[in-house]
């Protein structure tokens, strides 16, 4: 047989692992499984640090991020703040925090760009015109470095420059709303570009609104010690 004769074979293209690990890390898991994990955890009547925790580590699962920040105010004067991250010495971080004397949820650490924003998202005080906005009021962007520009806080304040000294490139900020109740913050960072969309955000902040519930039947049990 000939070679003009011979059929071509299409050797069919296969995505490389690191392309593939990349993929996976970017787009959110099952919604449904988190749910019915938050649902078990929030029957068991564990103690706040410990809920935390366990909420955290599965944010982090659920996402792919990271670094994982849940922030919740549970009465008038004080608030819970809690951090988990991948690769570091002290993953999980619980902390008692008062509440500033302005409204809106904590949020320690100083006037820098990234406080600025969760300010904006928990206060509501943001054009919901912008692309980086979702209608529910979350935060979003899959490059830090391609947004200042486009964002500023009320009253003319010129928004910091979230640059390579952030140490991430993609993030999100979502709200934790119990009717019309803001009653929290869920912030998510990942090191690589483009791990938010906009299809991402809609399960994302499905998951937060049942978070906002679970939290605040939480709190109603931890107050009755």
């Amino acid at each position: 047989m000939t070679g003009e004769n011979r059929r071509s074979r299409t050797v069919p293209r296969t995505r490389p692992a690191r392309s593939r690990r990349l993929e996976a890390a970017r787009s959110p898991g099952d919604v449904g499984a988190f749910l019915s994990r938050l649902h078990v955890q929030a029957t068991r009547g564990i103690p706040r640090a410990q809920f935390f925790a366990q909420v955290a580590q599965m944010l982090l699962e659920f996402s792919g991020c990271d670094w994982i920040e849940l922030r919740h105010r549970e009465a008038a004067e004080e608030g819970y703040r809690c951090q988990m991250s991948r690769g570091d010495p002290m993953p999980f971080r619980f902390e008692r925090e008062p509440r500033p004397a302005e409204e809106g949820v904590p949020a320690p650490g100083g006037p820098d760009a990234v406080e600025i924003l969760c300010g904006m998202v928990a206060e509501r005080r943001f054009d919901p015109a912008l692309s980086c906005f979702t209608p529910r009021g979350s935060f979003w962007t899959g490059d830090v470095e391609e947004v200042h520009d486009s964002v500023a806080p009320p009253r003319g304040t010129p928004l910091p420059v979230l640059g390579p000294d952030f140490g991430f490139r993609s993030l999100a900020i979502i709200p934790l709303t119990v009717g019309s109740e803001n009653t929290g913050l869920l912030e998510m960072r990942n090191s690589a570009r483009g791990c938010f969309t906009r299809a991402d955000m809609r399960r994302y902040e499905q998951a937060a609104a049942s978070l906002g519930v679970a939290l605040s039947h939480q709190r109603a049990r931890w107050a009755l010690g």
